[in-house]
């Protein structure tokens, strides 16, 4: 007989979780003499919280203090602003395969792997796009790996 496999999580225990490393990160700053705060968690929610419930779980990430979120693809970022969360969401995932709109429409920021990946973003950022780009503070775009 076969029988499907189930985890439940207890977004207390969750949300008490991210902010014991919250604190061991902020203690470990203090204890090491560094400057300023201690460095930013990006709470990753990629394939549906690894099958838990990506808008449950990343709201109560949200609500734990994340500063930051991290999923696959312009399409879970979608559904994570839809579902209300408003902390900044970074998109690890090839942008080529996705809809680029997206970003511009539901603010998520996308991980630019490439030369390529740079020139679609921009190439997305059409004119009817110029306004929502205008009215946000600031545009980041995470670079990593950019070569000549």
């Amino acid at each position: 007989m076969i029988r499907s496999t189930v985890a439940h999580i207890d977004l207390a225990v969750l949300q008490a979780n991210f902010t014991a490393i919250q604190a061991f990160l902020a203690a470990d700053r203090r204890a090491g003499a560094g400057q300023g705060r201690a460095p930013r968690v990006i709470a990753v929610v990629k394939a549906n919280a690894y099958g838990h419930g990506a808008a449950r779980v990343a709201l109560a990430l949200e609500s734990a203090g994340a500063d930051c979120l991290a999923c696959a693809d312009i399409e879970e970022g979608i559904v994570l602003r839809r579902a209300g969360v408003t902390v900044p969401i970074l998109v690890f995932g090839a942008l080529s395969v996705s809809h680029l709109d997206g970003l511009f429409e539901y603010g998520l920021t996308p991980t630019i792997s490439s030369p390529g990946a740079a020139r679609a973003v921009q190439a997305a950022r059409s004119e009817e796009h110029t306004s929502e780009l205008q009215s946000r503070e600031t545009i980041s775009y995470a670079v990593f790996c950019l070569k000549k």
